[in-house]
């Protein structure tokens, strides 16, 4: 029980000294805050008034313009020099400079109540009135001598200078005048006499002096302190100004670096002056190696010339658009389209933006196409040929029955036999060419069976051999896993021939030839493959690559190769129905067949035959 009641008294203990701290007296510091935030506004609204862009003062006091400390070192040292005091006194009848000032003044009429009421209305009363440039001498309220000047800042009178206490030399004083105001305020009469008679006597000439060059002190003052205000604003406007510029760069800076396009900035001689994070992504380059790059660093070579016209437009023009290739830093080649427009004789901004997927878009569409028309062209051609082999056809069978007729009743030895027979002859080459349109045309079925065409190309070797000759080599690469196709064997044998022969006419005798023959499995659709064959169907199929190292192909060429009668042989040597032919058969069974050839470089046939 004890313990327990030891416990509540101290919980007790401790409510008690919470409740004395949450009922502490924070008056003070209320009226503190508040005095601060008063003080604060005061300041803020002198602040607002200097750097006021009216010309004027506004709310300003003297006190707020003029350094009073260094004004009164200054005339500190003046009076012990010349023996002339000084006060400048603000219009509420504030002093903020005084020196030499009198006695009488001092420790009598400055001290009393009614005597200060009367220096009061001195200086504020009876020197009101005055513009810049006045002067005017007045006798106090305690009958003394003072002269003020006006201080004028920025057309605004702020108060005055003055320099007093005085009596003229040729004046005579009232003594008597004196000694009641002695004995009217209370003050010890000797001591106040005695004081009295410490005033200064001055000549006019003396104080025409003085009031000159005071006169020029106030000119002085005002126009320091005026030309202060006049500086204040002035580094105002320009520290706002260069905010104002500051907030501007960080804002464009800020567009720049969040831009999606690669922004690059050029001087006059095209090199990068400053560049932005999606450039570094674009190029692969750091933002400090493209400031040590131009444009000709970046681009393709082939494109360089280009690139440099482009910038000649941009700088004649003021814009220009371009698609340009360049070379990233990985070695990659990338499209990017530039638009550029000129800022100044100095500087070129240019976007750019990677069209690189849509460049790659264009040229298989392109392509493509291409592929379609000739395909479209290669149908119509195989039509026609199988029209014209069927008619062509039906005019040989007349041709060969009237021969064949006519043959059997002539005798044996006679010349109009040799003439049948000779006919019978041209009829069965007419025979061989139909055969060979309508291979083209795809028309005339054969029986496919399942054959590996490395065993038919094997057993073809000696033929080519012969068909070839001894100045041109042979080179077989069969893949041993080679998968089975499903045509006639004598289709694939055709295949190879024709090509041969094309193979010896396009090499030269005094060269040493070169024919190849590869084969190989490739998978189209799953996976990247060396291959000029694109549009062609998924698929497994097998390829049948045959090159030689001949003349090769123009451009032109390449485009008629497998058109019936086309032919760059002389007249009389070819026919021009050898690679119809061939193309013929590889479409019959849903194959693929092209060619990639330069003049003087050589020729590749790339056949590609779906797999059994």
């Amino acid at each position: 029980m004890s313990a327990g009641k030891d416990r509540y008294s101290r919980q007790e203990q401790l409510c008690k000294s919470e409740e004395r701290f949450h009922t502490l007296d924070i008056t003070d510091l209320k009226l503190a805050e508040q005095r601060l935030a008063e003080s604060e506004a005061v300041v803020g609204k002198k602040l607002d008034a200097i750097l006021s862009p009216d010309g004027g003062t506004g709310s300003l006091d003297l006190a707020d313009i003029i350094d009073s400390q260094a004004l009164q070192s200054l005339m500190d040292d003046y009076y012990r020099i010349t023996g002339i005091g000084i006060a400048v006194i603000d219009l509420s009848g504030r002093v903020l400079v005084a020196c030499g000032w009198q006695d009488i003044c001092i420790k009598f009429h400055r001290v009393h109540r009614e005597t200060l009421a009367n220096c009061l209305e001195s200086d504020t009363v009876l020197s009101s009135g005055l513009t810049c440039g006045d002067f005017k001498l007045y006798r106090c309220k305690n009958n003394l001598w003072d002269a003020a000047i006006p201080i004028v800042v920025g057309g605004k009178h702020m108060g005055n200078l003055f320099f007093g206490q005085f009596f003229f030399e040729d004046e005579t004083l009232d003594y008597a005048l004196f000694r009641s105001m002695a004995r009217q305020y209370g003050f010890d009469e000797t001591e106040y006499l005695a004081a009295l008679d410490r005033v200064p006597r001055w000549s006019r000439e003396k104080i025409d002096t003085v009031a000159a060059f005071y006169g020029k002190l106030s000119a002085m003052i005002s126009s320091m302190s005026h030309n202060n205000i006049k500086l204040a604003r002035a580094l105002s406007e320009r520290d706002a100004l260069l905010l104002e510029v500051r907030q501007s760069e960080e804002r464009y800076r800020s567009y720049i670096d969040n831009a999606p396009h690669g922004v690059f900035i050029a001087d006059e001689n095209g090199r990068y002056i400053q560049t932005n994070p999606a450039a570094c992504r674009l190029t692969g380059y750091d933002a400090s190696e493209l400031l040590k790059m131009s444009i000709p660093d970046l681009l393709s070579p082939d494109a360089v010339d280009d690139g440099l016209q482009h910038f000649q437009r941009v700088k004649t023009d003021g814009s220009a658009a371009v698609e340009l290739p360049i070379v990233a830093r990985d070695k990659e080649r990338r499209w990017i389209e530039v638009r550029a427009t000129r800022l100044s004789e100095t500087r070129f901004l240019g976007f750019a933006e990677d069209i690189t997927e849509r460049k790659q878009a264009d040229e298989v569409r392109a392509e493509l196409q291409a592929k379609l028309a000739q395909t479209q062209k290669m149908e119509t051609v195989g039509r026609l040929a199988g029209g014209v082999a069927h008619e062509f056809n039906n005019i040989m069978a007349g041709v060969s029955g009237y021969a064949q007729l006519t043959l059997r009743k002539l005798p044996q030895d006679s010349g109009m036999a040799t003439n049948m027979t000779q006919i019978l002859t041209l009829v069965d080459r007419g025979a061989t060419l139909v055969r060979q349109l309508m291979s083209f045309s795809r028309v005339h079925k054969v029986d496919a069976v399942l054959i590996n065409i490395n065993g038919v190309i094997g057993e073809l070797l000696r033929i080519l051999e012969q068909a070839l000759g001894n100045g041109i080599s042979i080179a077989f690469t069969p893949d041993a896993s080679l998968w089975p196709v499903r045509m006639e064997q004598g289709q694939i044998e055709q295949i190879v021939l024709n090509m041969a022969m094309n193979s010896r006419d396009a090499i030269s005798e005094t060269d040493q030839g070169q024919f190849s023959i590869r084969t190989s499995n490739v998978i189209i659709g799953q996976e990247p493959v060396e291959s000029g064959s694109t549009g062609i169907e998924s698929g497994e199929y097998v390829r049948l690559e045959i090159s030689d190292n001949g003349s090769g192909m123009d451009e032109a060429a390449k485009k008629h190769v497998f058109e019936p009668f086309f032919t760059t042989k002389e007249v009389g040597k070819g026919t021009g129905l050898g690679m119809s032919m061939v193309y013929g058969i590889v479409k019959e069974y849903n194959g693929h067949i092209s060619v990639e050839s330069r003049q003087g470089e050589g020729t590749v046939f790339e056949i590609l035959l779906p797999r059994a």
